[in-house]
């Protein structure tokens, strides 16, 4: 992991008009804020991130509280990739290093992924490949 609240985003695939909550909502260390992502989308969404200062890190691991709550019902990612990259944001420099399922529990909370290994990342990518309904992500950092 890296310290909390030190990745930027860099771009994201999507964003909700009728919200005004960018992807960097999903960063800003602030669990009530949310990311929402373009409506209907529920495939392939996607936020790239520079970890601290723009130089390479060690990350073992990441954190991702998806919004599964009583008051927003189930609509947080399910199967995503993290893709990292130690040279640049283009996506033939990201790597999958984890694909893993978000647990589908309401008010489940943050859930941790370590990593195998260590691995140098100067940029990381949440790649969420389906989502249970669409849309909202609570908080996520590498």
């Amino acid at each position: 992991m890296i310290a909390e609240g030190s990745a930027q985003v860099v771009s994201a695939s999507s964003q909700n008009q009728d919200n005004l909550n960018p992807a960097e909502a999903a960063f800003d260390s602030d669990a009530n804020s949310i990311w929402f992502s373009q409506n209907n989308a529920v495939t392939n969404v996607w936020v790239k991130t520079s970890l601290a200062d723009g130089l390479a890190q060690k990350l073992y691991g990441v954190r991702i509280n998806p919004v599964n709550d009583s008051s927003n019902g189930q609509h947080g990612p399910k199967d995503f990739d993290i893709r990292v990259s130690t040279t640049t944001t283009d996506d033939s420099a990201f790597t999958t290093v984890y694909s893993g399922t978000l647990a589908n529990t309401l008010n489940g909370g943050t859930q941790e992924f370590l990593l195998p290994n260590f691995v140098d990342a100067r940029y990381v990518q949440f790649f969420l490949e389906e989502w249970v309904q669409q849309r909202a992500y609570r908080r996520a950092h590498a």
